[in-house]
């Protein structure tokens, strides 16, 4: 970490605008999932819990279904994909899988368990994120030299302060 307690308020605040230039410019080139589901429900006895979520394009799904086993462990955890017209992709017990969606539109995440014990209560969690099948773009010139530009910047401004 830079230390910069000792040094003059003109200098600290030329060094941290530069600092936010750097990642306000650098923020468009970022790629990140979109998050369409997260959830961690109770269930009481055998329920369904369904989900809408909408893609905007073509893109692959990550499914993440876990059982939590609280307060009980649910006896039967089940996942279904579908759309209006039917069932895309179906799945049991704890799950971890990523598969492709070859349309954008409006998907449904129905998820079933059975609770089970003393207390007939049970808990799971579900996160399902979407990202485009694109091919991953080569990285800018202007945004790799924005970059570079900036660190030298930086460590410039760091000599310079110290």
């Amino acid at each position: 970490m830079i230390e910069t307690k000792g040094l003059p308020r003109a200098r600290r605040n030329v060094f941290a605008a530069v600092i936010a230039l750097a990642g306000v410019l650098a923020a468009p080139f970022a790629n990140a999932d979109t998050v369409l589901v997260e959830a961690a429900p109770l269930i009481s006895g055998t329920q369904s819990n369904v989900y809408s979520l909408t893609t905007p394009s073509a893109g692959s799904v990550s499914v993440s279904l876990t059982n939590l086993g609280w307060p009980d462990r649910l006896a039967s955890l089940s996942f279904a994909l579908a759309t209006s017209s039917g069932v895309v992709k179906t799945f049991t017990g704890d799950t971890q899988s990523t598969f492709d969606l070859s349309t954008a539109g409006t998907y449904y995440a129905i998820v079933t368990g059975t609770a089970q014990g003393n207390w007939n209560l049970g808990m799971y969690s579900l996160r399902m994120s979407f990202s485009t099948l694109a091919a991953p773009s080569p990285v800018p010139l202007p945004g790799s030299a924005l970059l570079l530009f900036s660190g030298l910047v930086a460590f410039r401004l760091t000599r310079w302060l110290s």
